[in-house]
């Protein structure tokens, strides 16, 4: 039963360690959800100040930068690789996809601005950057990015809460089958040391309560032992 008890207790704490361990991975991936999904929107903004800039300034570093972001750092396309890596569900990566559909308005205006200030008519760029229209497509396009977030990190805590509340209960599974083991333990030395030192002792003392009472009828133990005990019954 010690042996049992002792192996059981082994295996939970395995057990417990690996939970430990599958919860920090959970907890790690929460937050990796949750930065992919602030690099996603963060390169939508990024694409339309860059735009905006470019209509105000005339400056041509915005409009490399924009162009850099669309065709070079493709953060999007970066975003949906690793998401599909870490197996997001497809519910997810479909407000993703639903987001570019609908950004395909926003860069035909975009792409109107920017023709307009190389051709100098910067009046009309600032008008289809900051106009209703380009905010009402700019929503289009943060209404599923946001819903995406949303989903993404509720998704990602209830994996962390969920390997967070495996981890506790095989720890504390573990904790009491170490307690057990424990008592159980104790019981067995407590009983081993019971029949083979505290009986024998308490029963020799009563017998040496009955010799000094001049009662010469008590019978020592049998001897034979070869311990301190067994001195004391010989000294008797």
């Amino acid at each position: 039963a010690m042996l049992a008890l002792a192996l059981i207790t082994v295996g939970c704490q395995w057990l417990a360690s690996r939970d430990v361990a599958a919860e920090r991975v959970a907890i790690q991936r929460q937050m990796e959800f949750k930065q992919l999904g602030i690099d996603l929107a963060a390169a939508s903004d990024f694409l339309t100040n860059e735009a905006r800039r470019y209509s105000v300034f005339g400056d041509k570093r915005h409009y490399d930068a924009y162009w850099k972001e669309v065709k070079e750092t493709k953060t999007r396309d970066r975003v949906v690789a690793r998401l599909r890596a870490l197996g997001a569900p497809q519910a997810e990566l479909d407000l993703v996809e639903q987001a570019k559909q609908n950004s395909d308005a926003l860069i035909a205006t975009e792409d109107s601005a920017m023709k307009a200030v190389a051709a100098g008519d910067l009046d009309t760029a600032r008008k289809l950057m900051f106009g209703d229209q380009y905010e009402i497509d700019k929503a289009r396009i943060t209404k599923p990015l946001a819903q995406f977030q949303k989903a993404m990190n509720e998704r990602a805590t209830r994996e962390a809460a969920a390997a967070r509340s495996r981890a506790q209960a095989i720890s504390l599974v573990a904790a009491i089958m170490a307690a057990l083991t424990g008592a159980a333990a104790i019981a067995v030395m407590y009983g081993f040391f019971g029949r083979k030192v505290v009986r024998p002792v308490v029963r020799l003392s009563a017998i040496v309560s009955r010799l000094a009472a001049q009662d010469y009828t008590a019978e020592l133990p049998a001897g034979g032992r070869k311990d301190e005990i067994g001195e004391m019954i010989g000294a008797v």
